[in-house]
């Protein structure tokens, strides 16, 4: 396996695109059972673990990705835990045909 280091400038790679990519915020009604902690990391951590575990949230997610797919579009979804990314991908397995997932915590020789 050959990797390479590429470099580019973001600007001219921006202009030379033939699509143009779009951020869809997605307001919920999620809201922290918990007080915050008074440490800032706990308080994090602890916010990132409501927020994976929100049922609600998960399926909002994995329903606009599915119809993204349908729709011919081709979504990206970006979380930060290993965990919530297995739990999101066996949502949306059953109703996406081709699903890539690139995960942190690689090794060189998995990727």
């Amino acid at each position: 396996m050959v990797l390479f280091d590429i470099e580019f400038n973001p600007k001219e790679q921006a202009a030379a695109r033939r699509f143009q990519h779009t951020v869809m915020v997605r307001p919920t009604d999620f809201r922290p059972l918990r007080p915050a902690a008074p440490n800032m990391r706990t308080q994090l951590q602890d916010l990132y673990r409501e927020l994976i575990s929100d049922e609600q949230r998960n399926q909002i997610t994995c329903g606009e990705v599915v119809q993204a797919v349908r729709d011919g579009r081709s979504p990206l979804v970006l979380t930060e835990r290993n965990d919530h990314l297995d739990s999101l991908a066996s949502r949306v397995t059953p109703e996406v045909q081709h699903l890539f997932m690139l995960r942190g915590g690689m090794s060189r020789k998995e990727l």
